[in-house]
């Protein structure tokens, strides 16, 4: 073995200590695990060992300049609140929202949710929300064939409104997106004419049941709304001031293909059914005061009230008490939860009478389903239709059949009887049946005596002897200022000699029509003048055409006049 001398030992040391410095320098100088070696500085030792003496310094942090597109922003006051109630409670919503809903309401996507009330999305009347269409989109070629298709079916030669038409396809994704639920379950299905070919439901009208809204305030619990609305001119301006509008409360959910509907009712202050019976009991009251009263019929018929309270009165004989006999009844005729009230007379053993009227509520106003006449009458049946028996001759009579049906209770056709032997003798004789409810035998069928006898019977033996309270019952208030105010104006105008001025008899048109059809139309004008006699149209402006409502001829010195469209006598008092 060689032996190593002093000088070799001095360089061998020196080169393990050199080597050892050198790791630890790299071994403190690393970025961590994976990352890569730092490189070797110059004057290393120096550097350590300035950090080293800064060590015992406070370290100050340094600020960060935030970029313009990154600074913080300031959240707004509605911002703060959208975030300030902890999710799943509820809170109000902001002005942004509601505008953004009301807006939503106001399309045809939606828009006809809010016309009709429903309880639950099962509820809803799909010929109301798909009135003007629900946002369905049909090309011009398509719908041309949809027309075609229409007349073909309906045998016209040309069609006098527009086609509304909506694919059972697209039917089905909106029910399913706007309830959560199918089609099938629908208590209210479409009743538009099926094309079978063209695979659409089809309906052919010239108006619009669009009624913009109001939203007044509303409030959400996570993805569920509550709103409460009134309905607004076509303007955008309300047509009723705060104390008298009909509020709404709708409610929904928000999901990402739109709105879930969920209901939308009436909401009175005192509360729904409270609201209800106090409409209804104006009713009563009224009656009961004119029957006490003894109102003829032509203070009836001014009073838009059935003639027949005056008419039984003066022919029923000297023992016949009116106020006894005469009364009113509920019966829910269509199962929504409202009990329609009935107006009319206890029958005796021999006949059962004739129903006077039937109101219901809808909107947060009466309406009026049906009136009869002497010759007009009208007959609840055992399965709550109704059986129309008139006449206007011995040789023309008629019993049609009727249920009561769609959000704004209209009564419906079913089919019925007609005699009618002034149009001649038939291979049958002058016995037909009508499928579609109408007093024409134009497209009725001819049948036999038999048959037209049997159907009678059936009938008359489902006739319900009704049990009305009397209107003795009833405990009278005293006539409301509003009415006694409406007598007096009615007293001076018609004494003057003088007759209404356009702007009030147009406003008197508008009042009528809102008052006997819940809906109120945004513009009333004179159309044409002979003397006393007016004609007034009420129309909205839809841009591109007016969409009529009525058409009234009145007398400006006694607002009387006549429904020229239906050719009924009406009274704008």
């Amino acid at each position: 073995m060689k032996k190593i001398g002093k000088t070799t030992w001095k360089k061998l040391i020196v080169s393990v200590m050199v080597f050892i410095l050198t790791m630890m320098i790299l071994a403190g100088c690393g970025t961590g695990k994976g990352s890569e070696p730092a490189q070797a500085e110059p004057e290393a030792k120096e550097e350590i060992a300035a950090e080293e003496k800064e060590v015992e310094k406070p370290v100050e942090q340094p600020v960060a300049e935030t970029a313009p597109e990154e600074e913080e922003k300031t959240a707004t006051p509605e911002e703060e609140e959208e975030t300030a109630a902890p999710e799943g409670e509820e809170r109000e919503l902001t002005e942004t929202e509601l505008k953004k809903i009301e807006e939503d309401l106001n399309t045809s996507a939606y828009n006809g949710f809010v016309v009709a009330e429903f309880a639950s999305p099962k509820e809803i009347f799909w010929d109301e929300a798909l009135y003007n269409g629900g946002g369905t989109d049909i090309s011009e070629q398509e719908t041309k064939k949809i027309e075609e298709a229409f007349l073909k079916i309906t045998g016209d030669d040309e069609l006098f409104c527009p086609v509304t038409a909506v694919r059972k396809t697209d039917l089905e994704d909106i029910v399913k997106k706007t309830t959560g639920l199918t089609y099938d379950v629908m208590e209210h299905p479409l009743t538009w004419m099926y094309l079978k070919d063209q695979d659409v439901y089809a309906f052919c009208h010239g108006d619009t049941n669009f009624m913009p809204v109001k939203l007044l305030s509303g409030s959400r619990k996570g993805n569920e709304l509550s709103i409460d609305y009134k309905f607004a001119g076509f303007d955008g301006e309300d047509n009723t001031n705060d104390t008298d509008a009909v509020i709404f409360n709708l409610k929904m959910t928000e999901s990402p293909d739109g709105y879930v509907f969920i209901s939308n009712l009436w909401n009175p202050p005192e509360g729904r059914e409270a609201g209800i019976q106090k409409i209804y009991d104006e009713i009563i009251q009224k009656y009961a005061r004119a029957v006490k009263e003894g109102w003829d019929m032509e203070k009836l018929q001014d009073n838009n009230m059935s003639y027949l309270c005056g008419l039984f009165a003066n022919t029923r004989g000297a023992d016949y008490d009116p106020m006894e006999n005469m009364g009113y009844y509920y019966r829910d005729l269509d199962k929504d939860g409202i009990g329609e009230l009935f107006i009319g007379a206890n029958s005796n053993d021999e006949w059962i009478e004739t129903v006077f009227e039937v109101y219901s509520v809808r909107a947060g106003d009466w309406t009026r389903i049906l009136s009869a006449g002497e010759r007009d009458e009208y007959f609840l049946a055992d399965d709550d239709t109704f059986y129309n028996q008139g006449s206007d001759s011995a040789f023309s009579y008629a019993l049609l059949h009727y249920k009561v049906e769609g959000s704004y209770k209209f009564l419906t056709p079913i089919d019925g009887i007609i005699y009618e032997e002034r149009t001649g003798e038939t291979a049958k004789g002058p016995w037909y049946y009508t499928k579609d409810g109408y007093w024409n035998t134009e497209n009725a069928e001819p049948i036999s005596e038999k048959e037209y006898s049997d159907y009678e019977n059936k009938a008359q033996a489902s006739y319900v002897r009704i049990e009305y309270t009397p209107f003795s019952t009833v405990e009278l208030t005293d006539a409301s200022p509003a009415e006694e105010e409406k007598d007096q104006e009615q007293a001076k105008v018609e004494n003057s000699g003088e007759g209404y001025t356009d702007d009030e008899i147009c406003k008197m048109a508008l009042d009528y029509y809102e008052k006997e059809n819940n809906y109120r139309p945004s513009l009333a004008a004179i159309d044409s003048s002979n003397g006393d006699m007016v004609t007034i149209q009420l129309y909205d402006n839809m841009g591109d055409h007016n969409s009529t409502s009525a058409w009234y001829e009145i007398d400006r010195k006694t607002g009387k006049g006549t429904d020229t469209v239906f050719g009924t006598e009406i009274s704008l008092w």
